[in-house]
């Protein structure tokens, strides 16, 4: 991605519009949401366990595949929930890069001008 200045426009430049402490707020929701995800996972997942363990000797036919079925549907929930949640977050994360790459140049631009265009007054 180039600058702004790079592509034959004049400074001074505005500023960035871009809220950096709203994108790591949701970055950090994200985080936390995420974490919240596996915790779920791992509660549900030993909760089934626990109560297929002590019938498996027993438990057998359509209502106990049916069983090991949905805790294979749920793991894979979990990793699909995980993995937009991770793409999401990535995303963001590289929109904030993008944003602090312009501000970057923005402001070395400016700086530049601000050098070459000194203020004219008396």
């Amino acid at each position: 991605m180039s600058c702004i200045s790079e592509n034959g426009s004049n400074a001074p430049y505005d500023d960035v519009s871009f809220d950096f402490g709203r994108a790591q707020s949701v970055i950090n929701k994200l985080d936390d949401l995420s974490k919240n995800v596996t915790v779920q996972e791992r509660d549900r997942d030993a909760t089934a366990q626990a109560l297929f363990r002590p019938a498996t000797g027993d438990w057998t036919g359509s209502y106990a595949d049916q069983f090991k079925n949905d805790i294979r549907t749920m793991h894979g929930d979990f990793q699909d929930l995980r993995g937009k949640l991770e793409r999401l977050r990535d995303k963001l994360a590289t929109a904030v890069d993008a944003a602090n790459r312009e501000k970057r140049c923005r402001d070395d631009a400016n700086a530049t001008y601000g050098q070459q265009n000194p203020p004219v007054g008396p």
